[in-house]
């Protein structure tokens, strides 16, 4: 018997969108650790581990490669050079903001590593396993709309 993760699919995220689901966890013996850690982007995410389950919960807001298009407030494009960045998290505040290119993908998926540490029923030897735990982050169109409506 190995690790298991249930659910080994947590249900899907909707990017700019509070979420949260909890992973329970069982091993072959008692579990002394588990450690959980998203791997590639910097997220807010918060992650809690108790000794047989870990939680996490927060935002995705990176991974969509939406352009936006602004001027200073105030300003418009006939007066200055517009200027474009890549994903919602890089809009500065106070801006005009004017043209949206929006990321039109389905999805994205957030991974994060789990290490487990127990002591094996049989051996009495302290194991190790380590998994991927995959999150899906839909594209619902909300999240785009609720940035815009609410960045001014």
């Amino acid at each position: 018997m190995s690790v298991t993760l249930n659910p080994e699919n947590p249900s899907p995220a909707s990017r700019n969108t509070d979420f949260s689901f909890t992973v329970n966890v069982s091993a072959p013996g008692d579990i002394t650790s588990i450690e959980v850690v998203l791997t590639g982007e910097s997220e807010p995410i918060d992650i809690s581990v108790s000794s047989s389950s870990f939680t996490i919960s927060g935002q995705y807001l990176t991974g969509f490669t939406d352009t936006l298009t602004y001027v200073s407030e105030g300003s418009s494009d006939l007066i200055e050079d517009p200027t474009s960045v890549v994903g919602i998290e890089n809009m500065p505040v106070d801006k005009a903001l004017f043209d949206l290119d929006q990321d039109r993908k389905q999805s994205l998926t957030r991974s994060y590593n789990v290490t487990v540490k127990y002591t094996d029923d049989e051996t009495m030897s302290t194991t190790t396993s380590q998994s991927t735990l995959n999150h899906v982050v839909l594209n619902d169109l909300e999240g785009i709309r609720s940035f815009m409506a609410n960045y001014f």
